[in-house]
């Protein structure tokens, strides 16, 4: 279980500029989406702050600004991770997700 791939969500992102830290850009990220957590339907709703780092990284944290939506029910999450700029000029991000609900599919043992 530790480590499994428990879903995948697809979403568009809406960006803006926050001010600078020690001269590196901040970046609020709004996101919209679909997809399916735990072989069921779902739809997300966040908002997310990026940090530039020193070393050219990311620092991204969502704290408790996220929303997801199952049929059975709706939840909140927060979430941070590290990430890194891509090729595309987009980015990607590895880190960890806290969800809270009462609903069964969001509410997993």
């Amino acid at each position: 279980m530790l480590g499994d791939k428990i879903g995948s969500i697809q979403s568009t992102t809406a960006i803006k500029t926050l001010p600078a830290e020690d001269s590196r850009p901040v970046f609020e990220v709004s996101a919209q989406g679909a997809g399916k957590l735990a072989d069921a339907d779902v739809q997300i709703m966040a908002t997310y702050s990026a940090n530039v780092l020193a070393d050219g990284s990311l620092y991204g944290e969502c704290p408790n600004a996220g929303v997801v939506m199952a049929q059975d029910g709706i939840g909140t999450f927060r979430a941070s991770g590290a990430g890194a700029f891509t090729a595309d000029g987009g980015s990607t991000f590895r880190g960890v997700v806290y969800f809270q609900s009462a609903a069964t599919i969001i509410s997993w043992t």
